[in-house]
Formats: structure tokens, C-alpha cells, sequence
């Protein structure tokens, strides 16, 4: 599986969790209070991600704002349970996050980011699944460069990190299915993101071959190879579906570099 979502998904929640042990001062790592990666992190992060990457410029979110999200995303302890403030328990959250080290990090007094911005897009990207919004939020705005990275991370994080191969397939036809956009019928954009997407996640077999039909066709009308070249496509079962159609067009042995 050579999915980022699969590697993302497992970097997420190493820097949640087992690397705030690792950098802790306290000699015994029990005493080490880092957050709970699927009872809190998974409650707040892929939120407050997609929060950010919609409104938030360049990645910066002011304290004051990150700590109004958090506070609104944790958990609800349960009845009769005493708990401080949900101010309080926002502060708690994000200074057990920082022990960490590694995902969410201050620039400046007032200002935090995630430490990468792909962390910001796979985290945003699981919260629209997560909440079975990745056709109605990010199928309208495929063509918009700033969510192309999250589309294809939530490809991924149906297809290979949740394997719900046919959620993943019915997305990806959803991209490609547009017959009207200039930029789908001239520039055949919408096939490039869904090639893209085939790199990422697992597909069903039928939708694999429809992609490489339509990149050999694709290619005899707008320059595909320039703006998708084949090694973007290595290792991938869409790459073995390709390397038969080209054989077959071609009369010369076709090395397999793709």
C-alpha cells in the first residue's frame, strides 16, 4: 500500500501519542498525560484542520480562536462527572498536544499552525469523511488548487486507510464524471485529479480500467504526459493496466518504467 493517507494516518497518531512519552521530563513515562488519540485527538484535530484550512490564512490560527475550537470539539464528560471549565480543558489539551512536539506548534505568542502543512490536509481531509461530506464539500471545488491535496488524501482515507473500496470508487467516478466545466471538457483536469486519486487509494477494478482507457485517449488530444507523467503512476495497479494498452499500440518492446 504506498497510500500517503496510510502513512499520515499512522504519523498522526505517533505524534499524538507515543512521541509525547518519548520527549517527556517525567523519569516515569505513566505520569506523562499525553492525549488520547481516538477518545480526544480523533474528537478535535480533523475539526479543527479543516476549520484552519478553510478559514485560516497561511495556516495560522490565533490562540484565542484554536482554543474556542478545541473547547467546542472535546469530548462531554460524562453526567455527574466534575470537570473544570471548558476553557480549562481546552488549555489542558493544547498543552498536553505541545508536549508532543511534533503536530501543533506555536509561531509567536498568539499564533499556532500545523507543523506541516500536509498534516493540516490529511486531518482535514478525514474530518469531511469522517462526516460523509467528501461529495457535497469537495466535489463543487475540485478544481480549486488549495483542495486538490485534500481530495486526493480523502480518496485515500476511503479507499486505503478504511478500506471502503466502493466509497472510494463511487468518489473518484463522481471527479471524473463531469461533462460540462471548460476545465473537465478542454483540460480534462477532472481525469488528472482522479488518475491522482488512483495513486492513493484502493479502487475497484472496473473504475481502474475506465481511467486507463481514458488516459490513452486523453493523450492523443491534450498534452496528459506533461502535465501527469508516468512515473507519478509507478508501482500502482493502474500502471500495469497502462503498460498493456501501450504495448499493444506499440510494434516495439515497451520498457516497463512505468
Amino acid at each position: 500500500d504506498r497510500s500517503r493517507a496510510t502513512l499520515y494516518d499512522i504519523a498522526v497518531r505517533t505524534l499524538v501519542e507515543s512521541w509525547a512519552r518519548l520527549r517527556s521530563d517525567v523519569w516515569d513515562a505513566d505520569q506523562a498525560r499525553p492525549v488520547q488519540y481516538a477518545e480526544e485527538g480523533l474528537a478535535v484535530l480533523p475539526g479543527l484542520a479543516w476549520h484552519m484550512h478553510e478559514h485560516c490564512s497561511g495556516g495560522l490560527i490565533p490562540k484565542g480562536e484554536l482554543l474556542q475550537e478545541i473547547a467546542a470539539r472535546l469530548p462531554t464528560p460524562g453526567p455527574g462527572v466534575t470537570t473544570p471549565s471548558p476553557a480549562q480543558r481546552a488549555g489542558d489539551f493544547l498543552s498536553r498536544l505541545e508536549q508532543s512536539g511534533g503536530l501543533l506548534l506555536p509561531r509567536g505568542p498568539e499564533e499556532w499552525c500545523f507543523s506541516h502543512p500536509t498534516f493540516q490536509e490529511y486531518l482535514a481531509a478525514k474530518h469531511v469523511v469522517a462526516q460523509e461530506e467528501h461529495q457535497t464539500k469537495l466535489l463543487p471545488l475540485r478544481y480549486r488548487p488549495r483542495l486538490r491535496e485534500v481530495i486526493l488524501l480523502a480518496a485515500g482515507e476511503l479507499g486505503s486507510v478504511q478500506r471502503r473500496v466502493r466509497a472510494a470508487s463511487a468518489f473518484v467516478r463522481a471527479i471524473l464524471d463531469d461533462p460540462r466545466d471548460w476545465r473537465a471538457t478542454d483540460l480534462r483536469m477532472n481525469l488528472v485529479i482522479a488518475l491522482l486519486c488512483a495513486t492513493e487509494a484502493i479502487l475497484e477494478d472496473e473504475l481502474l480500467d475506465r481511467l486507463a482507457d481514458a488516459y490513452m485517449e486523453a493523450s492523443e488530444r491534450v498534452s496528459l504526459k506533461d502535465r501527469l507523467p508516468l512515473r507519478l503512476l509507478a508501482g500502482t495497479p493502474l500502471a500495469g493496466r497502462l503498460i498493456e494498452r501501450l504495448r499493444s499500440e506499440s510494434e516495439l518492446p515497451f520498457d516497463n518504467a512505468v
